[in-house]
């Protein structure tokens, strides 16, 4: 590794440690004491991150590398006792069933909704309006957060 990598690499750390818990392979903003964890990835984060700051009691897991899925990530759910992971792929087969996965490989025993595109076509449409459509918009991710969620558990 050379040292300019270095350097950037502590300036990164430095300068994220004041906003967030700040690691490569994902990010942790808010109070990991509160008991519902958003987790999301890509562009839908920013829905998630949004939806937090307006609800209580909450604290979202931003991925960064989604293959493979850094096991450290399981650390910062010990006191959640309900995990949402939010995302635009598909449901089956998609980065929130590996998710799944390792939270049961490491004995997590939070509630656990994976909140997707279920196995159907996606019909052409304007982005807002299909995010919106699947329940993944500010919005809906807040009504979520209020409610249980126990429809689509995965």
């Amino acid at each position: 590794m050379s040292c300019w990598t270095i350097c950037v690499r502590t300036f990164i750390n430095f300068f994220f440690s004041f906003f967030c818990f700040f690691h490569f392979d994902f990010n942790v903003f808010g109070n990991e004491e509160n008991e519902t964890c958003l987790v999301s990835y890509g562009r839908e984060f920013v829905n998630c991150y949004n939806a937090m700051q307006e609800t209580e009691n909450t604290y979202v897991i931003k991925l960064n590398r989604i293959k493979p899925l850094d096991k450290e990530v399981v650390s910062h759910l010990k006191n959640a006792k309900r995990i949402l992971f939010f995302e635009e792929g598909i449901k089956n087969g998609g980065v929130g069933e590996a998710f799944a996965e390792l939270l049961e490989e490491n004995a997590v025993k939070a509630e656990f909704v994976h909140i997707a595109v279920d196995n159907e076509f996606v019909k052409q449409a304007p982005v807002p309006s299909q995010i919106k459509k699947y329940g993944l918009d500010k919005d809906s991710i807040i009504n979520r957060i209020n409610t249980d969620g126990k429809e689509n558990q995965a």
